[in-house]
């Protein structure tokens, strides 16, 4: 009979663990509640997002979320430009388009549109509702320019991507914050190929085995501080590769080894998408003809 208030008891302890603990769990979340109010309160109409520490977007992200008007379409690009500065441009970019059937005359919310499709799809050809927003801006606005001729490029236009790089180069003052992004006019393709970055990509034994058959690994060089790629190569998971971005990988159609420095990522991804689930990232620093190898774990 000794065991039968033995299981009570037992019984009783797990209940005040089990409520212990989900008090602690609802503390540490009413806590973190608390904390991010005031600044979720704020971004949802100013946007203060820039504030927010990288590793504290995604939950940061999911909670401004939950607490938007989502007949806004202000507080809906505030939501997208939140997860766009998380590297979740595909979310983003939905985001982005049902903000723009609420306000379809704002040109600057289908210019954040427009440049975060083509974040989400660096390895597609551009999209013609993307290219009819940013022709349609082009003549006022360099950034809608440059992004146009980009586009171009991507989609292997590089015949109306080249005047308008030539326009650019005429139109901004060096001093221009986006005159770096406009690719050199005198890259021939031996120089491209000999002067291209070369990146041997390890990815650990563990992590390869584990991958589905949709991972995909993706190399890409950036301007430093940039989110904007001037490169990507997208290719299957290896256990080594070695690789060249070159004037093919190109959005702008131009040799990376004329850039000073220029920040290399390696980006293994779950799904296959550039900005999804991604398992390993790494990424460095180094110049635009450089050699360097990248350990994803």
């Amino acid at each position: 009979r000794w065991h039968i208030p033995a299981m009570l008891l037992a019984s009783a302890c797990a209940l005040l663990l089990w409520q212990l603990a989900d008090h602690a769990n609802s503390r540490r979340w009413h806590d973190l509640t608390r904390e991010l109010a005031p600044v979720l309160l704020r971004s949802q109409y100013l946007g203060e997002i820039a504030q927010i520490p990288a590793e504290s977007l995604t939950i940061y992200c999911q909670a401004l979320q939950q607490r938007i008007d989502r007949s806004d379409p202000q507080q809906l690009a505030t939501l997208a430009r939140c997860y766009n500065r998380d590297n979740q441009y595909p979310i983003a970019a939905d985001i982005y388009a049902r903000a723009r059937k609420l306000a379809p005359n704002d040109a600057a919310l289908a210019l954040d549109y427009a440049q975060t499709s083509l974040f989400a799809h660096p390895d597609r050809p551009m999209p013609p509702d993307i290219e009819t927003i940013l022709r349609a801006q082009s003549g006022q606005n360099p950034l809608a320019k440059i992004l146009l001729a980009a586009g171009y490029t991507q989609s292997g236009k590089k015949n109306l991507a080249a005047p308008l790089w030539g326009e650019l180069r005429r139109e901004l003052a060096p001093e221009h914050p986006l005159y770096r992004l406009i690719p050199a006019d005198n890259d021939t393709p031996s120089a491209n190929t000999a002067n291209a970055p070369t990146i041997t990509v390890h990815i650990h034994p563990d992590t390869l085995a584990s991958l589905p058959p949709t991972a995909r690994l993706y190399v890409s060089a950036s301007l430093p501080g940039e989110r904007m790629p001037l490169a990507v190569r997208a290719t299957a998971p290896a256990l080594t590769q070695t690789l060249q971005l070159t004037d093919r990988d190109s959005m702008t159609g131009e040799s990376l080894g004329s850039r000073p420095q220029l920040t290399y990522r390696a980006i293994l991804s779950a799904d296959g998408n550039v900005s999804g689930q991604r398992l390993a990232e790494k990424e460095h620093t180094a110049s635009g003809n450089a050699t360097l190898t990248l350990e994803l774990p």
